[in-house]
């Protein structure tokens, strides 16, 4: 229920969010990293052959025994699946296990690719909706897969580790919205059993916005002083 509660209370922003597609590229992992001051989340996108090729999730947990994804028992409820998804990768946040739960999963047509860009991106892709089944059941070849998980962490700033389940190298992209959707984005390849490494990124301020920050502080700093004075001379 707290899955489902938490996919709800945010749901509602969906409808005012503004959307642009991207194109989903073929065997390719996309994740998103997001934190606040109690939580971390992350949503993963990849082709659904790759979830089961890749991360070995059972082919029988998507679709029915005709081999196609009967989307109207998906829109029951997948937080099981997703739990099963990241059964196999190991995730740590600072020195504890990260103790990911799966909020949803959900699969959409290859040829259609959502946005997935930002968290609130991650979390349309995942939301169980209303969208009509394909009146031809697909196959997971046909489909793309989004998915995705919470951790309550003692402390959501430290440092992300994932050892992803890639027996044969996986490549990523990730962006990493840290705290206040600063947003870092960053294209790697990890070769088998190398682990993914995800620190709360560094907002730089660049040297012309430092200078006008410096000069907007003096200011203030010389007109509080001058008021000040006057308040002084009026007693």
């Amino acid at each position: 229920m707290r899955r489902l509660r938490r996919i709800l209370a945010r749901a509602a922003l969906v409808a005012a969010s503004g959307l642009g597609c991207a194109q989903a590229v073929a065997d390719q992992v996309d994740l998103i990293v997001s934190r606040d001051d109690r939580s971390v989340e992350i949503f993963l996108g990849m082709p659904a052959l790759t979830a089961v090729e890749g991360f070995g999730l059972e082919a029988r947990l998507l679709t029915g025994p005709d081999g196609r994804v009967p989307f109207e028992r998906l829109q029951q409820g997948t937080w099981q699946i997703a739990d099963a998804l990241l059964e196999r990768v190991e995730a740590r946040i600072g020195a504890q296990a990260a103790g990911f739960e799966g909020m949803s999963l959900m699969v959409h047509p290859l040829d259609q690719p959502l946005p997935f860009v930002t968290p609130l991106d991650g979390l349309t892709a995942i939301s169980v909706c209303g969208v009509p089944a394909p009146e031809a059941p697909r196959g997971l070849q046909d489909l793309y897969l989004y998915a995705g998980f919470v951790a309550y962490p003692d402390d959501p700033s430290a440092p992300i580790t994932l050892r992803l389940p890639n027996p044969e190298g996986v490549d990523l992209l990730v962006r990493d919205h840290g705290f206040g959707g600063q947003l870092r984005e960053r294209r790697l390849h990890l070769v088998p059993g190398e682990r993914l490494e995800l620190a709360v990124p560094r907002v730089q301020t660049t040297a012309p916005t430092a200078v006008i920050l410096t000069v907007f502080g003096l200011l203030l700093a010389l007109a509080a002083g001058l008021s000040w004075r006057q308040n002084r001379a009026c007693v």
